[in-house]
Protein backbone atom coordinates (compact mmCIF):
# COMPACT_ATOMS: atom_id res chain seq x y z
CA UNK A 1 0.00 0.00 0.00
CA UNK A 2 3.24 1.95 0.32
CA UNK A 3 3.59 2.07 -3.43
CA UNK A 4 2.34 5.44 -5.63
CA UNK A 5 1.22 3.31 -8.47
CA UNK A 6 0.20 -0.43 -7.76
CA UNK A 7 0.12 -2.49 -10.73
CA UNK A 8 -2.89 -4.42 -11.09
CA UNK A 9 -1.49 -8.36 -9.74
CA UNK A 10 0.10 -5.76 -6.01
CA UNK A 11 -3.76 -4.70 -6.01
CA UNK A 12 -5.61 -7.77 -6.00
CA UNK A 13 -2.58 -9.14 -3.60
CA UNK A 14 -3.34 -6.69 -1.09
CA UNK A 15 -7.02 -7.27 -1.34
CA UNK A 16 -6.71 -10.74 -1.04
CA UNK A 17 -4.34 -10.29 2.44
CA UNK A 18 -6.84 -7.70 3.69
CA UNK A 19 -9.74 -10.33 2.80
CA UNK A 20 -7.48 -12.85 4.87
CA UNK A 21 -7.02 -10.72 7.78
CA UNK A 22 -10.55 -9.85 8.14
CA UNK A 23 -11.51 -13.29 8.27
CA UNK A 24 -9.37 -14.93 10.39
CA UNK A 25 -9.34 -12.12 13.41
CA UNK A 26 -9.70 -13.10 16.63
CA UNK A 27 -12.07 -11.25 19.87
CA UNK A 28 -12.57 -11.23 23.22
CA UNK A 29 -8.74 -11.60 24.36
CA UNK A 30 -6.13 -9.42 25.65
CA UNK A 31 -2.31 -10.63 24.79
CA UNK A 32 0.52 -10.00 26.70
CA UNK A 33 3.63 -12.40 25.78
CA UNK A 34 4.72 -12.50 29.26
CA UNK A 35 0.98 -12.44 30.58
CA UNK A 36 -0.72 -14.93 27.75
CA UNK A 37 -4.31 -14.41 26.69
CA UNK A 38 -6.68 -13.50 29.06
CA UNK A 39 -10.32 -13.36 28.26
CA UNK A 40 -12.25 -9.58 28.12
CA UNK A 41 -15.57 -8.75 26.54
CA UNK A 42 -14.93 -6.17 23.67
CA UNK A 43 -11.02 -6.73 23.45
CA UNK A 44 -9.42 -7.62 20.14
CA UNK A 45 -9.06 -7.68 17.45
CA UNK A 46 -5.76 -10.42 17.49
CA UNK A 47 -4.48 -12.30 14.70
CA UNK A 48 -2.00 -15.85 15.79
CA UNK A 49 1.20 -15.80 14.72
CA UNK A 50 0.94 -18.69 12.90
CA UNK A 51 -1.59 -20.58 10.69
CA UNK A 52 -2.30 -23.79 9.22
CA UNK A 53 -2.29 -23.60 5.37
CA UNK A 54 -5.24 -24.73 3.98
CA UNK A 55 -7.50 -24.48 7.20
CA UNK A 56 -6.56 -20.98 8.30
CA UNK A 57 -6.48 -22.42 12.02
CA UNK A 58 -3.96 -20.82 14.49
CA UNK A 59 -1.74 -23.38 15.33
CA UNK A 60 0.76 -23.59 18.19
CA UNK A 61 3.50 -25.98 19.70
CA UNK A 62 5.56 -26.74 22.67
CA UNK A 63 9.29 -27.19 22.18
CA UNK A 64 8.48 -30.66 21.23
CA UNK A 65 7.52 -29.71 17.38
CA UNK A 66 4.17 -31.16 17.79
CA UNK A 67 1.49 -28.79 16.26
CA UNK A 68 -1.30 -28.04 18.81
CA UNK A 69 -4.96 -26.00 17.64
CA UNK A 70 -5.61 -24.99 21.52
CA UNK A 71 -3.89 -22.27 22.99
CA UNK A 72 -4.48 -23.33 26.60
CA UNK A 73 -2.70 -26.69 25.78
CA UNK A 74 0.66 -24.95 26.00
CA UNK A 75 3.07 -25.98 28.74
CA UNK A 76 3.00 -22.50 31.37
CA UNK A 77 6.77 -22.06 29.51
CA UNK A 78 5.69 -21.43 26.42
CA UNK A 79 1.99 -20.31 27.08
CA UNK A 80 3.60 -17.20 29.04
CA UNK A 81 7.11 -16.83 27.18
CA UNK A 82 6.60 -16.52 23.38
CA UNK A 83 5.01 -14.45 21.23
CA UNK A 84 1.71 -16.04 20.02
CA UNK A 85 -0.01 -13.63 18.77
CA UNK A 86 0.05 -10.15 17.55
CA UNK A 87 -2.46 -7.00 16.98
CA UNK A 88 -0.37 -5.22 13.90
CA UNK A 89 -2.82 -6.32 11.25
CA UNK A 90 -4.92 -3.90 13.03
CA UNK A 91 -2.30 -1.27 11.22
CA UNK A 92 -3.39 -2.44 8.14
CA UNK A 93 -6.97 -2.49 7.94
CA UNK A 94 -7.12 0.85 9.07
CA UNK A 95 -4.93 1.64 6.20
CA UNK A 96 -6.76 0.03 3.85
CA UNK A 97 -9.71 2.22 4.39
CA UNK A 98 -8.22 5.11 3.18
CA UNK A 99 -6.28 3.17 0.01
CA UNK A 100 -6.53 4.40 -3.02
CA UNK A 101 -3.90 3.72 -5.45
CA UNK A 102 -3.00 5.63 -8.21
CA UNK A 103 -4.04 3.46 -11.88
CA UNK A 104 -7.00 1.45 -10.06
CA UNK A 105 -10.23 2.32 -12.43
CA UNK A 106 -11.95 5.45 -11.75
CA UNK A 107 -14.63 4.61 -14.68
CA UNK A 108 -18.21 4.08 -13.31
CA UNK A 109 -19.96 3.34 -16.96
CA UNK A 110 -17.10 2.08 -19.42
CA UNK A 111 -18.16 1.56 -22.64
CA UNK A 112 -17.95 -1.88 -24.49
CA UNK A 113 -14.62 -1.23 -26.65
CA UNK A 114 -13.46 -4.66 -26.68
CA UNK A 115 -15.22 -7.95 -27.42
CA UNK A 116 -14.15 -11.88 -27.67
CA UNK A 117 -16.47 -14.50 -27.99
CA UNK A 118 -16.55 -18.14 -26.34
CA UNK A 119 -17.54 -21.24 -28.05
CA UNK A 120 -16.54 -24.81 -26.37
CA UNK A 121 -17.31 -26.16 -29.74
CA UNK A 122 -15.33 -23.82 -31.93
CA UNK A 123 -13.01 -25.16 -34.49
CA UNK A 124 -10.39 -22.10 -34.52
CA UNK A 125 -7.80 -22.23 -31.79
CA UNK A 126 -7.66 -20.05 -28.53
CA UNK A 127 -7.63 -16.62 -29.96
CA UNK A 128 -7.78 -17.05 -33.10
CA UNK A 129 -10.37 -14.95 -35.34
CA UNK A 130 -14.01 -16.43 -36.53
CA UNK A 131 -15.78 -13.99 -38.54
CA UNK A 132 -13.30 -11.53 -37.72
CA UNK A 133 -13.65 -11.73 -33.28
CA UNK A 134 -11.53 -13.43 -31.44
CA UNK A 135 -12.64 -16.86 -30.18
CA UNK A 136 -12.05 -19.21 -27.56
CA UNK A 137 -13.26 -22.28 -26.76
CA UNK A 138 -13.36 -21.84 -22.58
CA UNK A 139 -14.07 -18.41 -20.57
CA UNK A 140 -10.63 -19.19 -18.61
CA UNK A 141 -8.98 -18.57 -21.63
CA UNK A 142 -10.97 -15.65 -22.75
CA UNK A 143 -9.70 -14.25 -19.10
CA UNK A 144 -6.87 -15.03 -19.20
CA UNK A 145 -6.00 -12.74 -22.82
CA UNK A 146 -7.80 -9.75 -21.11
CA UNK A 147 -5.84 -6.64 -22.05
CA UNK A 148 -4.72 -4.47 -18.95
CA UNK A 149 -7.03 -2.43 -17.11
CA UNK A 150 -7.96 0.63 -19.36
CA UNK A 151 -11.26 1.80 -17.85
CA UNK A 152 -12.96 -0.07 -20.57
CA UNK A 153 -14.96 -2.70 -20.65
CA UNK A 154 -13.97 -6.60 -21.88
CA UNK A 155 -16.84 -7.96 -22.92
CA UNK A 156 -16.91 -12.13 -23.40
CA UNK A 157 -19.87 -13.55 -24.90
CA UNK A 158 -20.24 -16.58 -24.02
CA UNK A 159 -22.12 -19.21 -26.87
CA UNK A 160 -24.84 -21.75 -25.33
CA UNK A 161 -23.23 -24.71 -23.89
CA UNK A 162 -22.47 -25.77 -20.31
CA UNK A 163 -18.67 -25.22 -19.02
CA UNK A 164 -17.75 -26.87 -16.41
CA UNK A 165 -15.21 -23.99 -14.76
CA UNK A 166 -14.25 -22.35 -11.60
CA UNK A 167 -13.64 -18.73 -12.60
CA UNK A 168 -11.60 -15.71 -10.87
CA UNK A 169 -12.52 -12.22 -12.38
CA UNK A 170 -9.91 -10.06 -11.00
CA UNK A 171 -9.37 -7.55 -13.80
CA UNK A 172 -11.52 -4.23 -13.32
CA UNK A 173 -14.64 -3.78 -15.90
CA UNK A 174 -15.11 -7.51 -17.10
CA UNK A 175 -18.43 -8.54 -18.60
CA UNK A 176 -19.84 -11.68 -19.45
CA UNK A 177 -22.91 -11.96 -21.28
CA UNK A 178 -24.56 -15.45 -22.40
CA UNK A 179 -27.31 -16.45 -24.65
CA UNK A 180 -29.59 -16.66 -21.50
CA UNK A 181 -29.98 -18.91 -18.31
CA UNK A 182 -31.20 -21.78 -19.87
CA UNK A 183 -28.64 -21.75 -22.73
CA UNK A 184 -25.00 -20.53 -21.09
CA UNK A 185 -24.56 -22.72 -17.86
CA UNK A 186 -21.23 -22.00 -15.99
CA UNK A 187 -20.92 -25.38 -13.42
CA UNK A 188 -18.20 -26.47 -11.08
CA UNK A 189 -19.01 -28.85 -8.08
CA UNK A 190 -16.40 -27.88 -4.94
CA UNK A 191 -17.26 -28.55 -1.60
CA UNK A 192 -15.99 -26.95 1.33
CA UNK A 193 -15.28 -30.56 3.08
CA UNK A 194 -13.60 -31.91 -0.02
CA UNK A 195 -10.23 -31.43 -0.93
CA UNK A 196 -8.80 -28.84 -3.33
CA UNK A 197 -6.05 -29.82 -5.80
CA UNK A 198 -3.06 -28.97 -3.16
CA UNK A 199 -4.41 -31.39 -0.50
CA UNK A 200 -5.89 -29.03 1.78
CA UNK A 201 -10.02 -28.87 2.21
CA UNK A 202 -11.54 -26.38 -0.49
CA UNK A 203 -13.54 -24.14 2.70
CA UNK A 204 -15.99 -22.03 1.80
CA UNK A 205 -14.01 -19.20 0.48
CA UNK A 206 -11.97 -21.87 -2.04
CA UNK A 207 -15.99 -23.50 -3.35
CA UNK A 208 -17.18 -20.32 -5.54
CA UNK A 209 -17.35 -22.01 -9.26
CA UNK A 210 -17.40 -17.63 -10.00
CA UNK A 211 -15.37 -15.30 -7.97
CA UNK A 212 -14.62 -11.96 -8.36
CA UNK A 213 -12.38 -9.77 -7.07
CA UNK A 214 -11.98 -6.30 -8.80
CA UNK A 215 -14.60 -2.95 -9.63
CA UNK A 216 -17.40 -2.91 -12.43
CA UNK A 217 -18.07 -6.17 -13.21
CA UNK A 218 -21.37 -7.50 -14.98
CA UNK A 219 -22.77 -11.01 -15.64
CA UNK A 220 -26.25 -11.07 -18.08
CA UNK A 221 -27.82 -14.33 -19.68
CA UNK A 222 -25.68 -16.82 -17.81
CA UNK A 223 -26.40 -19.83 -14.79
CA UNK A 224 -23.90 -19.94 -12.60
CA UNK A 225 -24.27 -23.12 -10.10
CA UNK A 226 -22.27 -25.27 -7.77
CA UNK A 227 -23.33 -28.45 -8.68
CA UNK A 228 -22.26 -30.48 -5.52
CA UNK A 229 -24.73 -32.68 -4.64
CA UNK A 230 -25.97 -31.42 -1.54
CA UNK A 231 -29.17 -33.53 -1.11
CA UNK A 232 -27.20 -37.02 -1.14
CA UNK A 233 -24.69 -36.02 1.30
CA UNK A 234 -27.21 -34.51 3.33
CA UNK A 235 -29.38 -37.97 3.14
CA UNK A 236 -26.39 -39.95 4.35
CA UNK A 237 -26.71 -41.24 7.98
CA UNK A 238 -24.37 -38.90 10.67
CA UNK A 239 -22.54 -42.12 10.98
CA UNK A 240 -21.59 -42.62 8.04
CA UNK A 241 -17.36 -41.34 7.03
CA UNK A 242 -18.36 -41.20 3.42
CA UNK A 243 -20.57 -37.88 4.83
CA UNK A 244 -19.14 -34.18 4.34
CA UNK A 245 -20.09 -32.00 7.36
CA UNK A 246 -18.76 -28.88 6.09
CA UNK A 247 -21.24 -28.79 3.08
CA UNK A 248 -21.18 -25.33 1.96
CA UNK A 249 -20.95 -25.36 -1.80
CA UNK A 250 -20.78 -21.20 -3.12
CA UNK A 251 -21.75 -20.65 -6.97
CA UNK A 252 -21.08 -16.92 -6.62
CA UNK A 253 -18.62 -15.20 -4.71
CA UNK A 254 -17.89 -11.03 -4.37
CA UNK A 255 -14.94 -10.59 -2.91
CA UNK A 256 -12.84 -8.00 -1.33
CA UNK A 257 -12.25 -5.85 -4.29
CA UNK A 258 -15.49 -6.29 -5.96
CA UNK A 259 -17.73 -2.81 -6.46
CA UNK A 260 -20.62 -2.06 -8.60
CA UNK A 261 -21.76 -5.60 -9.38
CA UNK A 262 -24.13 -6.04 -11.88
CA UNK A 263 -26.42 -9.31 -12.34
CA UNK A 264 -29.39 -9.12 -14.56
CA UNK A 265 -31.18 -11.70 -16.32
CA UNK A 266 -29.06 -14.75 -14.32
CA UNK A 267 -29.65 -17.68 -12.43
CA UNK A 268 -27.64 -18.27 -9.42
CA UNK A 269 -28.01 -21.84 -7.97
CA UNK A 270 -26.86 -24.11 -5.32
CA UNK A 271 -27.91 -25.48 -1.90
CA UNK A 272 -25.84 -24.71 1.35
CA UNK A 273 -24.41 -20.80 0.75
CA UNK A 274 -25.11 -20.51 -2.99
CA UNK A 275 -24.66 -16.53 -3.75
CA UNK A 276 -21.63 -14.60 -0.94
CA UNK A 277 -21.86 -10.98 -1.74
CA UNK A 278 -19.04 -10.09 0.81
CA UNK A 279 -18.11 -6.93 -0.03
CA UNK A 280 -18.77 -3.97 -2.38
CA UNK A 281 -22.13 -2.80 -3.91
CA UNK A 282 -24.45 -5.17 -5.97
CA UNK A 283 -27.09 -4.86 -7.65
CA UNK A 284 -29.57 -8.32 -8.64
CA UNK A 285 -32.21 -7.21 -11.03
CA UNK A 286 -34.70 -10.09 -12.68
CA UNK A 287 -32.27 -12.89 -11.32
CA UNK A 288 -33.55 -16.52 -9.80
CA UNK A 289 -31.42 -17.18 -6.66
CA UNK A 290 -31.87 -20.93 -5.08
CA UNK A 291 -30.87 -22.75 -2.21
CA UNK A 292 -31.85 -23.84 0.98
CA UNK A 293 -28.92 -22.97 4.28
CA UNK A 294 -28.02 -19.24 4.49
CA UNK A 295 -27.91 -19.04 0.38
CA UNK A 296 -28.24 -15.40 0.70
CA UNK A 297 -24.88 -14.50 2.96
CA UNK A 298 -21.71 -12.05 3.56
CA UNK A 299 -21.29 -8.56 4.46
CA UNK A 300 -21.55 -6.66 1.26
CA UNK A 301 -24.24 -4.16 0.27
CA UNK A 302 -26.64 -5.46 -2.27
CA UNK A 303 -29.94 -4.52 -3.51
CA UNK A 304 -32.07 -7.35 -5.03
CA UNK A 305 -35.23 -5.87 -7.08
CA UNK A 306 -37.69 -7.67 -9.19
CA UNK A 307 -36.23 -11.61 -8.62
CA UNK A 308 -37.42 -14.62 -7.88
CA UNK A 309 -35.47 -16.13 -4.24
CA UNK A 310 -36.22 -20.18 -4.02
CA UNK A 311 -36.20 -22.35 -1.54
CA UNK A 312 -35.21 -25.94 -2.16
CA UNK A 313 -36.73 -29.00 -0.26
CA UNK A 314 -34.52 -30.84 2.13
CA UNK A 315 -37.51 -33.22 2.69
CA UNK A 316 -37.46 -31.78 6.24
CA UNK A 317 -41.15 -31.31 7.86
CA UNK A 318 -39.68 -28.53 10.09
CA UNK A 319 -36.34 -27.24 8.86
CA UNK A 320 -35.70 -26.51 5.08
CA UNK A 321 -33.24 -23.44 5.25
CA UNK A 322 -32.55 -19.94 5.85
CA UNK A 323 -32.89 -17.42 3.26
CA UNK A 324 -30.13 -14.68 4.55
CA UNK A 325 -27.20 -15.14 6.69
CA UNK A 326 -25.94 -10.98 6.52
CA UNK A 327 -22.76 -10.47 8.53
CA UNK A 328 -22.46 -6.73 7.48
CA UNK A 329 -20.39 -4.82 9.40
CA UNK A 330 -21.87 -2.03 11.90
CA UNK A 331 -19.99 0.75 10.15
CA UNK A 332 -22.11 0.16 7.20
CA UNK A 333 -25.58 1.88 6.82
CA UNK A 334 -27.56 -1.31 4.25
CA UNK A 335 -26.55 -4.84 4.08
CA UNK A 336 -29.57 -7.20 1.88
CA UNK A 337 -32.59 -4.94 0.57
CA UNK A 338 -35.22 -7.24 -1.36
CA UNK A 339 -37.74 -5.05 -3.30
CA UNK A 340 -40.82 -5.99 -5.07
CA UNK A 341 -38.99 -9.89 -5.25
CA UNK A 342 -40.60 -13.52 -4.74
CA UNK A 343 -39.96 -15.84 -2.32
CA UNK A 344 -40.97 -19.11 -3.80
CA UNK A 345 -40.87 -22.78 -3.00
CA UNK A 346 -39.37 -25.31 -5.37
CA UNK A 347 -42.22 -27.63 -5.19
CA UNK A 348 -45.26 -27.61 -3.71
CA UNK A 349 -44.22 -30.64 -1.19
CA UNK A 350 -41.71 -28.21 0.37
CA UNK A 351 -43.48 -27.98 3.94
CA UNK A 352 -45.23 -24.79 5.28
CA UNK A 353 -43.35 -22.85 7.40
CA UNK A 354 -40.05 -24.49 7.40
CA UNK A 355 -38.18 -21.47 6.33
CA UNK A 356 -36.44 -18.57 7.65
CA UNK A 357 -36.01 -15.44 6.25
CA UNK A 358 -32.46 -15.45 8.06
CA UNK A 359 -30.20 -15.69 10.94
CA UNK A 360 -27.42 -13.46 12.30
CA UNK A 361 -23.89 -14.11 11.18
CA UNK A 362 -21.15 -13.53 12.83
CA UNK A 363 -17.90 -14.46 11.51
CA UNK A 364 -14.97 -16.14 13.90
CA UNK A 365 -17.94 -14.29 16.87
CA UNK A 366 -17.32 -10.81 15.17
CA UNK A 367 -18.83 -8.87 17.47
CA UNK A 368 -19.07 -5.94 15.05
CA UNK A 369 -20.99 -7.78 12.51
CA UNK A 370 -24.70 -7.17 12.77
CA UNK A 371 -26.50 -8.54 10.23
CA UNK A 372 -28.99 -6.17 8.23
CA UNK A 373 -31.65 -8.22 5.19
CA UNK A 374 -34.71 -5.99 4.57
CA UNK A 375 -37.98 -6.89 2.71
CA UNK A 376 -40.06 -4.37 0.66
CA UNK A 377 -42.70 -5.05 -1.28
CA UNK A 378 -42.12 -8.90 -1.61
CA UNK A 379 -44.29 -11.64 -2.05
CA UNK A 380 -43.64 -14.89 0.22
CA UNK A 381 -45.43 -18.37 -0.14
CA UNK A 382 -46.59 -20.28 2.50
CA UNK A 383 -43.23 -22.29 3.32
CA UNK A 384 -41.91 -18.68 5.46
CA UNK A 385 -42.17 -19.54 9.07
CA UNK A 386 -44.60 -17.22 10.80
CA UNK A 387 -41.37 -16.00 13.16
CA UNK A 388 -40.02 -14.94 10.59
CA UNK A 389 -36.24 -14.89 11.90
CA UNK A 390 -34.04 -17.64 13.42
CA UNK A 391 -31.13 -17.59 15.86
CA UNK A 392 -27.21 -18.52 14.85
CA UNK A 393 -24.46 -19.56 16.81
CA UNK A 394 -21.24 -18.40 16.20
CA UNK A 395 -17.62 -20.29 16.65
CA UNK A 396 -14.42 -17.45 17.58
CA UNK A 397 -10.53 -18.78 16.81
CA UNK A 398 -10.93 -19.96 20.62
CA UNK A 399 -13.40 -22.32 19.74
CA UNK A 400 -16.24 -20.61 21.89
CA UNK A 401 -19.51 -20.42 20.66
CA UNK A 402 -22.30 -17.66 20.82
CA UNK A 403 -25.76 -17.72 20.19
CA UNK A 404 -27.04 -14.96 18.81
CA UNK A 405 -30.50 -14.33 18.31
CA UNK A 406 -32.50 -12.30 15.80
CA UNK A 407 -33.65 -9.15 17.33
CA UNK A 408 -29.80 -7.97 17.79
CA UNK A 409 -30.02 -7.90 14.43
CA UNK A 410 -31.40 -5.50 11.90
CA UNK A 411 -34.65 -7.69 10.41
CA UNK A 412 -37.58 -5.63 9.05
CA UNK A 413 -40.16 -5.78 7.10
CA UNK A 414 -42.39 -3.59 4.72
CA UNK A 415 -45.36 -4.28 2.39
CA UNK A 416 -45.19 -8.09 2.65
CA UNK A 417 -47.93 -9.97 0.89
CA UNK A 418 -48.82 -13.81 -0.16
CA UNK A 419 -49.30 -16.96 2.63
CA UNK A 420 -46.18 -16.04 4.37
CA UNK A 421 -46.57 -12.55 5.26
CA UNK A 422 -45.60 -11.80 8.53
CA UNK A 423 -47.90 -13.79 11.28
CA UNK A 424 -46.37 -13.04 14.84
CA UNK A 425 -44.99 -10.17 16.59
CA UNK A 426 -41.50 -11.13 15.69
CA UNK A 427 -42.11 -10.21 11.92
CA UNK A 428 -40.65 -6.63 13.11
CA UNK A 429 -42.02 -4.09 10.34
CA UNK A 430 -40.64 -1.05 9.13
CA UNK A 431 -42.67 2.66 10.14
CA UNK A 432 -44.00 4.72 6.85
CA UNK A 433 -40.67 7.12 6.94
CA UNK A 434 -38.15 4.26 7.64
CA UNK A 435 -39.08 2.96 4.18
CA UNK A 436 -37.54 6.12 2.59
CA UNK A 437 -34.14 5.38 3.80
CA UNK A 438 -34.19 2.42 1.44
CA UNK A 439 -34.28 4.07 -2.37
CA UNK A 440 -31.99 3.20 -5.12
CA UNK A 441 -28.99 5.62 -3.98
CA UNK A 442 -29.48 4.85 -0.44
CA UNK A 443 -28.84 1.28 -0.20
CA UNK A 444 -26.15 1.60 -2.87
CA UNK A 445 -24.53 4.87 -1.59
CA UNK A 446 -25.12 6.86 -4.42
CA UNK A 447 -24.57 4.49 -7.55
CA UNK A 448 -27.38 4.11 -9.49
CA UNK A 449 -26.80 0.57 -11.69
CA UNK A 450 -30.52 1.75 -13.78
CA UNK A 451 -28.28 4.39 -15.70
Amino acid sequence: MELDAPAPAVRRAVRGAIAWFRENALYGFDYQVKGGRTARAGAGPLWARFAEIGTNRAIFSNRDGVVLYDFDRLDEERRTGYGWYTEEPAGALKRYRDWQPVGAPASEHPLAQTTVIVDARSPAGDGELAAGVPTFRSINAALAAAPAEDGSAYVIRIRPGRYYEKLHVERADVHLVGAGPDSTVLTYDAVAGGRAPGGWPWGTRGTATLRVAAPGFRLEGVTVENGFDYLANYRRPVTDSARLRDAQAVAVMLDEGSDRAVFRDCRITGHQDTLFPNAGRAWFHHCTISGSVDFIFGAGRVLFEESVIVSRDRGSRTNNGYITAPSTPASQPHGFVFRACRLEKESPALAAGSVSLGRPWHPAGDPRAVGQAVFIDCWMDDHIGAAGWAFMNSTDAAGRITRHEPDTAHFYESGTQGPGAPGSPARRLLGAAERGRYDVAAVLDGWDPRT
